[in-house]
């Protein structure tokens, strides 16, 4: 029952919207599936007649959250490699910040798993985690590609 008072109006509102909050995102949903197309539409339209507005205000936003996705990739890279950031650093720490198959310094380490089991092994340098993802995983392709460099030195 709407209010006279504005606050209290806009209180109720609110209160409404709280309590019936799966009901109005499944209808949501399902107009969104239903007029998919019309409204990715008119998000552009709208996109393209605020673009500056938009970008001021995401630029806005990034200034006074900095960190933000610098903590938002790192947080990322560590779920895909199933470690955590005390993981991370303690494994930074044992390492040296060296890379655990060259033994390179590393500028930006990449966290090394096992894709079947998803479990943490250690920090690589990027051209050794690419080649180990190029060679599958597979000590044995490594040993071949070893024994062929050796034999054609």
């Amino acid at each position: 029952m709407p209010y006279k008072d504005p606050i209290k109006d806009a209180k109720y509102k609110a209160q409404w919207r709280d309590t019936h909050r799966a009901e109005i995102n499944a209808k949501a949903l399902a107009y969104y599936r239903k007029n998919a197309e019309e409204v990715r539409e008119q998000k552009r339209r709208w996109y393209q007649k605020n673009k500056r507005k938009q970008r001021a205000r995401s630029k806005a936003w990034r200034l006074a959250h900095p960190g933000y996705r610098k903590e938002q990739h790192r947080a990322e890279k560590m779920k895909r490699c199933g470690t955590t950031l005390e993981g991370w650093n303690a494994a930074l720490i044992a390492q040296c910040a060296r890379c655990a198959v060259c033994g390179e310094i590393m500028k930006n380490p990449h966290g090394d798993h096992d894709h079947k089991t998803g479990k943490f092994r250690g920090l690589l340098c990027e051209f050794c985690n690419h080649g180990l993802g190029n060679f599958r995983d597979s000590p044995a392709f490594l040993r071949a590609a070893a024994n062929y460099l050796e034999a054609h030195i």
